[in-house]
């Protein structure tokens, strides 16, 4: 004897778990200070799986939050790595076999910072920077900015590659600038300046009060206003084998002071003699030079005298004497002759053209 039994059993499928993350950043990382959406895209194969009910959201390994399936969940982290799973339970009980695990990265905007080494530079110095930035950084921007703001130079990169920087420019006396780094990634940027004193080398020149003199006068040298550079000293070589090294004065402003050269020509050849005049300035960062010349003429005009007769310059008086006029001067010379025979006195008893008197 035999019986038969049929009945139906209904074998539903298993959810498959998924999720997408969406924030400001992506696909970057996540910004601490915002909110993520975690949007469930779970789904079941066939039409016996029925609907997804619920989901479990994990987060570092705890249970976080319980929501229906098609509820976004919504929450803000701490800077680091986190890792999230989600669990889906369908109408029927039935549960995803495993979970859906992702992982993401929380920064918060990072910390922009360097150091300067050498914060007191002379003009051929370059800068010595040590970078102290911190954070997650996906750009780096380095300015330097003269004392009117302008900006004097700009490097971007994505790395942290100290660039190379420019010769700094000097100016007449000191200068600032001011080396700035802006750090940023899609949360914001942090900018940190640092400010460096530029001392100039020195600027030095001078003007005559004449290129061209006679002999036996005298050359003033003027200094201000072309010497610059906070100079702490300038050699000056006459050119005639003389030289002197002066120093600026101590009322402020300091300045270098005008200085008088008596120069000679050279009488026997009756030509005249051109001296280079060069002067170097010294402060702490170098030197500089300047130089002029001069033309000293010779003195083509010679003024003498001579008697007529040997007499005894102890003598009786009336006394008759030839004074003879012997002088001479370039032809076309406007010249003047002043005859002194009073030893009593020392200015000039007459004016008279070049010819024979009789005293």
């Amino acid at each position: 004897c035999s019986k038969n039994f049929c009945d139906t059993l209904t074998i539903r499928p298993n959810p498959e778990p998924s999720f997408e993350i969406l924030y400001d950043c992506a696909p970057d990382s996540v910004c601490s200070s915002t909110l993520i959406d975690f949007l469930s895209t779970s789904t079941v194969e066939s039409s016996l799986g029925g609907n997804i009910d619920s989901a479990f959201w994990y987060v570092d390994g705890v249970l976080e939050a319980s929501l229906d399936e098609d509820n976004s969940f919504v929450t803000q982290f701490d800077q680091g790595f986190h890792t999230i799973d989600l669990i889906v339970l369908t109408e029927y009980g039935c549960s995803s076999p495993q979970f859906y695990t992702d992982s993401i990265n929380v920064v918060d905007i990072p910390s922009a910072g360097f150091n300067v080494l050498n914060d007191t530079l002379c003009p051929d110095d370059l800068l010595q920077i040590d970078l102290l930035s911190s954070g997650y950084i996906t750009n780096y921007q380095w300015s330097i900015y003269a004392e009117e703001t302008d900006t004097f130079f700009t490097y971007i990169s994505s790395d942290s590659l100290l660039p190379i920087f420019p010769e700094l420019q000097q100016g007449l006396f000191d200068t600032t600038y001011t080396i700035s780094l802006e750090v940023s990634n899609c949360c914001g940027s942090d900018t940190y300046n640092y400010p460096v004193l530029l001392k100039p080398k020195p600027i030095v020149c001078f003007a005559l009060t004449k290129n061209e003199l006679c002999s036996q006068d005298t050359v003033t040298l003027t200094f201000e206003p072309f010497v610059f550079g906070n100079t702490d000293s300038i050699y000056v070589d006459f050119g005639d084998g003389q030289f002197t090294t002066i120093y600026p004065d101590n009322v402020l402003p300091t300045m270098f002071n005008n200085i008088f050269h008596q120069y000679f020509g050279t009488e026997n050849t009756g030509l005249d003699t051109t001296y280079y005049i060069n002067i170097i300035g010294f402060n702490e960062c170098g030197v500089d030079s300047c130089s002029d010349s001069i033309t000293v003429k010779p003195l083509a005009i010679q003024s003498f005298f001579t008697t007529e007769m040997y007499y005894d310059v102890d003598t009786c008086e009336n006394l008759q004497v030839d004074f003879i006029e012997n002088s001479f001067a370039p032809t076309g010379s406007e010249v003047s002759w002043c005859f002194d025979w009073d030893s009593s006195t020392s200015s000039c008893n007459t004016l008279f053209s070049p010819i024979s008197y009789v005293l």
